[in-house]
């Protein structure tokens, strides 16, 4: 049982040593916490745990204590699969060490520990002042992972992240944990966001939370952004959430965005909205000769969606105005499936 040796013969040793309950075996075992392999390492750090013998403590201590970060993250392995709280202080001094990976792979040892909830302030405190974005990423993911949900305010502070990387974590783990308080934050964010995927990301995650934070976020980004994709996105999350702060920018949108795609988003967007004030954008579209006949087939959808009766006396007066045309025709058809 020695480094040298080939890992299958190593590890079935390790299980022989675990049948036989043979503690004299403890010394090769420790020999092997060193071992290259991570499988080896785990199987000599169960063996020893399984032979309930404390010298894997003073093993694991000189190991988060070396010069190298490699051994250091072997004994931060070791304490995470042997769980013992004597070794839980050197678990919380890892967390400041010098080397980035030590400090991730700190995080994940300390969020797996038996009370790793109570513990969990330790991470909370960390994120505060930790200078790397991805420890800080991924103590947001932990939280995440674990439903820390007393320590939500970590993903709302890393929706604003300087870092993309970091504020996406916080976006993901947002909709992991369905935290509709989030939205407000996210929405905030999405007025100062200049990462295309991290705005799709943002208004993904608003319509997935069924929350608009108010809106101005998505308002912001439908009014201002260049990206087409981006403001059609941002069209389908004020539709899809009834978001009646966006109706202005929507019935702009449908008159005067460059993008049919973006204009047709609207229009279906002003229908979800059921509100009378989008009439007589939507009338205006549907009488722009020049406007393509997609747009106009959304915004006399949009007016037969919001059902009142002046949004029904609308669509009637067009049809008499394209009296004889395909598009009066359209518009009688759908007035007959609204009478049904």
């Amino acid at each position: 049982m020695t480094p040298a040796a080939d890992d299958g013969v190593v590890l079935r040793c390790i299980e022989l040593t675990n049948r036989w309950k043979e503690n004299r075996l403890i010394h090769a075992l420790n020999r092997l916490s060193r071992h290259p392999q991570s499988e080896v390492r785990l199987a000599a750090f169960d063996g020893t745990a399984k032979l309930s013998n404390d010298m894997l403590i003073p093993v694991l201590v000189r190991l988060v204590q070396s010069d190298r970060a490699v051994f250091r993250i072997y004994g931060l392995e070791g304490i995470l699969h042997f769980g013992d709280k004597r070794l839980w202080p050197f678990l919380r001094d890892a967390l400041a060490d010098p080397s980035k990976s030590v400090r991730i792979y700190a995080v994940q040892a300390l969020s797996e520990q038996p009370a790793g909830r109570e513990r969990s302030g330790n991470l909370a405190r960390r994120f505060g002042v930790e200078p790397d974005p991805e420890v800080r990423a991924r103590i947001i993911e932990v939280v995440a992972e674990r439903r820390w949900s007393q320590h939500v305010s970590l993903l709302h502070r890393g929706v604003s992240d300087g870092v993309p990387l970091v504020r996406r974590q916080a976006l993901e783990s947002m909709l992991r944990l369905r935290d509709r308080r989030a939205s407000g934050f996210v929405s905030r964010q999405l007025r100062s966001e200049d990462q295309q995927e991290l705005k799709l990301l943002g208004l993904r995650t608003l319509m997935l939370l069924e929350s608009s934070g108010g809106g101005a976020g998505p308002k912001k980004l439908l009014e201002e952004d260049g990206d087409a994709a981006v403001r059609q996105r941002a069209a389908l999350t004020l539709g899809f959430l009834k978001e009646r702060a966006g109706l202005f920018s929507l019935t702009r949108a449908v008159q005067e965005d460059e993008s049919e795609a973006v204009r047709m988003e609207a229009a279906a967007a002003l229908g979800n909205l059921g509100d009378n004030r989008a009439n007589r954008a939507l009338v205006e579209t549907i009488r722009r000769s020049s406007e393509s006949y997609e747009v106009r087939s959304a915004a006399m959808l949009a007016l037969a969606k919001i059902g009142s009766r002046e949004s029904r006396q609308a669509l009637s007066n067009l049809a008499i105005e394209f009296n004889g045309q395909p598009l009066g025709k359209e518009i009688q058809q759908l007035l007959g499936r609204l009478r049904k």
